[in-house]
């Protein structure tokens, strides 16, 4: 009876310590500046997918600011995830963008569930303004692939290469009138565009 009685206090303790845990990992304090923690609260709380310069003057975007601002935190990665967690739907995908930096593999699982959406976000893009699908944010049709290792110099390769192949075809002599004008490449979230171009964006005015 007595051996019985030690096992079901074993047992009792090990339940008790495992919940402790569990409580603990899901309460994990993020330990944030204090402008890092503005940045936070302004993600949390976004309405809207932000080009870095909007309106009609070309104003910084708020939230590109707390993105870059949260990027540069210490516990950037942990801050982002909980962002994903608790955040609007514009956040989320600020929160993506961020993840393609500090953990690219669960960013790399994360973003899945957001390639096929049907929902939409509000956006500004400069000074226009409307809604977008997510789905198209986050994949687009004709992307720019970012090497993650050298990003900035990926990015600027495929400006480069869409402004040579634009100066080609206007500079062109006898184009017939169903010559277009070349697409280019358009950045999104999964292949890295839009997490480069907003973390360097004080290089891409």
């Amino acid at each position: 009876m007595k051996r019985l009685q030690n096992i079901f206090l074993i047992f009792l303790f090990l339940l008790i310590t495992q919940s402790a845990l569990v409580v603990r990992s899901q309460t994990t304090e993020i330990k944030l500046s204090v402008e890092g923690k503005k940045a936070f609260d302004t993600l949390l709380d976004a309405n809207q997918f932000e080009d870095k310069a909007i309106g009609y003057a070309g104003a910084p975007s708020k939230l590109v600011e707390a993105f870059n601002v949260l990027l540069n935190e210490p516990m950037a990665d942990t801050a982002f995830k909980k962002v994903l967690e608790k955040a609007t739907l514009p956040g989320q995908l600020y929160a993506l963008c961020g993840l393609w930096f500090t953990d690219n593999a669960y960013f790399r699982s994360a973003v899945e569930s957001y390639r096929f959406s049907d929902q939409r976000v509000m956006t500004l893009f400069g000074c226009i303004g409307g809604a977008a699908s997510v789905s198209s944010l986050i994949e687009d049709k004709n992307p720019a692939v970012i090497d993650i290792n050298h990003p900035k110099e990926s990015l600027y390769s495929y400006f480069e290469m869409d402004t040579r192949a634009y100066s080609d075809w206007n500079n062109r002599k006898n184009k017939k009138k169903s010559d277009k004008a070349p697409a280019g490449h358009r950045i999104d979230i999964i292949n890295g565009g839009y997490p480069v171009f907003f973390r360097d964006s004080k290089y891409l005015k």
